[in-house]
């Protein structure tokens, strides 16, 4: 299951949670999209969200993907690098929480330097973090 982007995250999240809890089957994970829960998060004013995220311990304990990309106040999908996501704190987030899985960056890059750049960023801060 994939979050996506909403103007009630904590509650989205709450729900998210829940619904896995009551599932209860080990082949239901959870595709944490980052730059959709951030960016949902900057469009409700909500600068907690990561706060809110460390609490939700069962949904973290079943993420197996997450999607990066980044974000502005305009629109998400972004290259990483050219808006407001913090690759220390997503680094920080996952390490803190065990989190080792795919991450795939969800975004168009007709570039193919900055596909590279990008990819050597997140790569870096994974490194340094």
């Amino acid at each position: 299951m994939e979050n996506n982007v909403t103007t009630e995250n904590i509650n989205y999240l709450r729900k998210f949670e829940e619904l896995l809890i009551n599932v209860k089957q080990d082949n239901v994970a959870v595709c944490l999209d980052l730059g959709h829960l951030l960016y949902g998060g900057l469009l409700e004013g909500n600068k907690n969200i990561f706060t809110e995220l460390y609490n939700r311990k069962y949904l973290i304990s079943r993420i197996r993907e997450i999607h990066l990309h980044d974000y502005n106040i305009e629109k998400d999908h972004l290259i990483v690098g050219e808006g407001l996501l913090s690759l220390d704190k997503v680094v920080k987030f996952l390490k803190e929480n065990n989190v080792y899985c795919p991450i795939i960056i969800e975004n168009s890059v007709l570039n193919i330097e900055k596909a590279i750049e990008q990819v050597n960023k997140i790569r870096e801060s994974i490194k340094e973090n």
